[in-house]
């Protein structure tokens, strides 16, 4: 599993990001990035986890499944934040627009995928 560790290192950043306490995030008065930075921090997990999956065992359970199992737990994770969010962090809640911006984020790295990385970096 030691190719899952860039995936790892990233949902922790995500984590440390969720974890912040509400007063303490900026606020941009202007423009708001934030449903945007949901999809980009969702979409750059799920591109790692499919390189992480897909290095698994070549005739493995997780290589042949791994754009599903992907997809799979980058919503359920983005899902967990944001319930983490509701009941553990201080000063945060729960947004459903924030879910849907991650797995949008989630489910947009499948056309990269299958456009522009399957060729390059998932060959054996």
């Amino acid at each position: 599993m030691k190719y899952l560790a860039p995936a790892v290192l990233w949902a922790l950043i995500i984590l440390w990001l969720c974890a912040i306490p509400g007063q303490d995030i900026p606020n941009w008065k202007l423009l708001s990035f934030d449903k945007a930075g949901h999809a980009f921090l969702f979409f750059i997990l799920t591109l790692f986890l499919f390189f992480g999956f897909y290095k698994q065992k070549s005739d493995g359970f997780f290589r042949k499944y791994f754009l599903l199992l992907s997809i799979l737990v980058a919503i359920l994770y983005g899902g967990a934040t944001e319930l983490m969010q509701q009941y553990w962090f201080e000063n945060r809640h729960a947004d459903m627009l924030d879910f849907i911006a991650n797995s949008v984020g989630s489910l947009f790295s499948l056309p990269v995928y299958f456009f522009l990385l399957k060729k390059k970096l998932f060959r054996d």
